[in-house]
C-alpha cells in the first residue's frame, strides 16, 4: 500500500468513525459493516443478503421457525419468551435482542408472552445465575449461563445468520 492510499484510508476511517460513534452501541458494528466497502474503496453499498425471498418480517424463514417451535409445548408465557430468545440465538448467535423483537417473533409463531417481557428476561435465572444482561434500554444479551441454558434446554447451537437492518 502506497502512502497516498494509506492516508486516504485513514481519512475515510476517521470519517466513518465520526459517524458511527454517534450511533447506539447496539448498531455500531452493523453500521461499520455497511460502510466497510466505502473505506476499502469498493463499490458495494450494502452487505450481501441470503438471497431468500421467503423470509418473514423477523428475518427468519417461516420453515425454520415452524420446525423450532413444532415440538415445543406452548407453556407458560415466561417459558415462551425464553424459547423465543433461544430461537433467536439459534439463528443469529449470542447477539443482543430487543423486547420488540421478542414480541414480533411471538406474534409470528403464535406464542403468548408476558406483557412485561423486559422484566421477564432480566429476571430469568437458572441455578441462581442470570440468563441475560442488559445491553441498553430494552436490549438484552444472553450471558454465558444463558448460552449454556439454550444449548442444554433447547439443543441449539449459535447461529451465524447476519442480522438484517430491520431486525432488532
Amino acid at each position: 500500500m502506497d502512502d497516498k492510499s494509506f492516508k486516504d484510508k485513514v481519512a475515510k476511517l476517521n470519517e466513518v468513525n465520526t459517524v458511527i460513534s454517534k450511533l447506539e452501541p447496539l448498531i455500531q458494528e452493523e453500521a461499520f459493516l455497511l460502510l466497510k466497502d466505502y473505506v476499502l474503496g469498493g463499490k458495494k453499498e450494502a452487505p450481501p443478503t441470503s438471497g431468500k425471498d421467503d423470509e418473514d418480517e423477523t428475518g427468519d424463514s417461516p420453515e425454520e421457525m415452524e420446525a423450532f417451535f413444532k415440538d415445543l409445548e406452548d407453556g407458560k408465557p415466561s417459558d415462551n419468551a425464553l424459547a423465543i430468545a433461544a430461537f433467536y440465538f439459534s439463528q443469529h448467535g449470542p447477539v443482543a435482542l430487543t423486547s420488540q423483537k421478542i414480541k414480533d417473533i411471538a406474534t409470528e409463531c403464535g406464542r403468548t408472552i408476558p406483557d412485561r417481557v423486559d422484566a421477564t428476561i432480566l429476571a430469568a435465572k437458572r441455578k441462581g445465575k442470570a440468563l441475560f444482561k442488559s445491553a441498553g434500554k430494552g436490549v438484552y444479551k444472553p450471558t454465558t449461563h444463558g448460552i449454556i441454558f439454550f444449548k442444554e434446554t433447547y439443543k441449539v447451537k449459535p447461529g451465524k445468520k447476519p442480522i438484517n437492518s430491520k431486525d432488532n
